[in-house]
């Protein structure tokens, strides 16, 4: 783990952090980011070694993660929804052909993308309009999707649909669509204040698949079982690689106006900054471990307890507080170092860092969180899951 540690940190220093300016200012895909986590085998670091994958663990993912944040964020947001996706296979589907596309990311250094929105579902990605056609061995599906991480650079997309067109909407099922199997046809732009590598326009999707590409499993038990709480954890890792380095500039600048002027009085914002970041590192990994828990589990013991609201509360919390109070940092670093932070370009510049944050809220907004988080208190009844 050492080694793969000083090789990321390596591409990191010499190549992510080469390109992110420009990255940024031609709001284009980290091409050569995404090479370089290829070429250390890190696209298959979750999956298992009897798969062909490194055998990392949650806590290695969102450690590199943070990692990469701190040089790219949006380098780090495609390695975190990547995984995002691979542990929704790796934690759902055992079937031979699922297994077998395992070994092929690990060994192809394939990248895998998103599509849990649509357009008309007013961002609910517990529902869907377009639905799975059947026709014969195969299957069909149409669908406007409102956003695409990502996905004109993807091998393949999880995408979400009703399990037919005279489906519930609730009724869904996620889908492997494979990039040779697709047609993605744009329909907006990506033209944005942050995040702007990630490439995210909306797209119409039209593939035809078989029907082993669809997962087994339920899509609302892949949701509350793995896609949220790893979501809230990898995302998180990101807003907290941002501001740690937000942080760090800030203190490299007190540093070097100390050395220019003697004496010079320590500022108390910068032990104001490290206390903010200690809290929010402690709250994400007391999730790593609780989630690392909760997958020991027994299976007949597992669901019910990545489904209660205790669990629900602790991943919603993570994502609010980490969102909310990682933008604080990022602008309370910006106070310090003052208008040379507010500059594009030059040693303390954080104008990037303070757009790029601002998308955390909004990634699955927090209003939104904050009003499912408040309903379930409203039902909930203390039993063997003391919330206070």
């Amino acid at each position: 783990m050492i080694d793969l540690k000083n090789k990321l940190s390596h591409a990191v220093d010499n190549i992510i952090a080469k390109h992110a300016a420009d990255v940024d200012r031609q709001s284009r895909f980290p091409l050569e980011s995404i090479n370089a986590l290829k070429d250390i085998k890190l696209l298959g670091a979750y999956i298992k070694r009897e798969d062909g994958g490194l055998g990392c663990t949650l806590s290695d993912i969102a450690g590199m993660t943070m990692m990469i944040a701190q040089k790219c964020a949006s380098t780090a947001m495609i390695f975190a929804m990547h995984h995002i996706q691979v542990a929704c296979i790796m934690h759902h589907e055992e079937s031979s052909s699922f297994k077998g596309y395992l070994k092929e990311i690990a060994d192809k250094q394939l990248l895998l993308a998103s599509n849990t929105s649509e357009v008309g579902t007013g961002g609910d990605n517990g529902r869907s309009i377009a639905g799975v056609e059947y026709v014969g061995p195969r299957c069909t599906l149409l669908k406007d999707a409102s956003i695409i991480s990502y996905g004109a650079y993807a091998d393949s997309i999880l995408v979400t649909a009703k399990k037919s067109p005279d489906a519930r909407t609730t009724d869904q099922v996620l889908i492997l669509m494979k990039k040779e199997e697709t047609e993605l046809t744009e329909t907006g732009v990506w033209d944005t204040l942050g995040m702007r590598g990630t490439c995210s326009p909306p797209f119409q999707i039209k593939g035809s698949f078989p029907i082993e590409n669809i997962f087994n499993t339920q899509f609302k038990t892949v949701l509350s079982q793995t896609m949220v709480p790893v979501s809230h954890i990898l995302w998180s890792s990101c807003w907290l690689g941002i501001a740690t380095d937000a942080a760090d500039t800030a203190r490299k600048y007190v540093q070097s106006k100390a050395r220019k002027s003697k004496p010079y009085l320590p500022d108390t914002r910068l032990a104001e900054m490290n206390n903010s970041l200690q809290l929010l590192n402690s709250q994400l990994i007391h999730c790593l471990d609780t989630y690392k828990a909760l997958l020991e589990l027994p299976e007949e013991h597992r669901k019910s307890e990545l489904t209660s609201t205790p669990v629900l509360l602790k991943w919603n919390a993570l994502k609010m507080n980490v969102s909310n109070d990682a933008a604080g940092i990022v602008h309370r670093a910006m106070q310090i170092c003052g208008i040379s932070s507010y500059q594009n370009n030059g040693q303390y510049t954080l104008a990037k860092h303070l757009r790029d944050i601002h998308s955390a809220s909004l990634m699955i907004n927090n209003e939104r969180l904050m009003e499912t988080n408040a309903s379930l208190l409203l039902i909930y009844k203390n039993s063997d899951h003391p919330l206070f």
